[in-house]
């Protein structure tokens, strides 16, 4: 399961419930790679892709509003998770199942989301004010 106190520190409301909203589906992402239920994974990686991208153009409109010198780092970041999912999406499209692991597909989402949001989009809530004005 993903720790759900990830998204507590940014303090920009839009972004905070975005992020919330990715993380409860990976964490069912990650509980229907368990189970092996193929479908299901493919409407949590593709509800995944809609909310990240909507997640990362708000992250990064509030980034450059603030004119935080990572932001580049953060879209490149932003840019190859997005690619990640598309990818998923396309071999789980194509009935890749064996070739796929889906449990390891959705950790390596899952562990990603960790890592960009415990640490990456810590720049976003030490900009406080400016961030959230943006």
């Amino acid at each position: 399961m993903l720790r759900k106190n990830l998204t507590q520190a940014i303090g920009i409301e839009e972004i905070d419930v975005m992020q919330e909203e990715l993380l409860d589906r990976a964490s069912q992402l990650v509980e229907a790679a368990r189970g092996r239920r193929v479908m299901e994974v493919r409407a949590h990686v593709e509800r995944m892709r809609e909310v990240a991208s909507h997640l990362f153009e708000s992250e990064e409109r509030h980034l450059r509003a603030a004119g935080c010198l990572t932001l580049e780092r953060h879209a490149g970041q932003h840019r190859r998770f997005l690619a990640d999912l598309l990818q998923l999406g396309h071999e789980l499209g194509r009935g890749d199942a064996r070739r796929l692991s889906e449990l390891h597909a959705a950790s390596h989402v899952a562990s990603w989301l960790e890592a960009h949001l415990g640490h990456t989009d810590r720049d976003l809530a030490r900009l406080g004010p400016r961030a959230a004005a943006a």
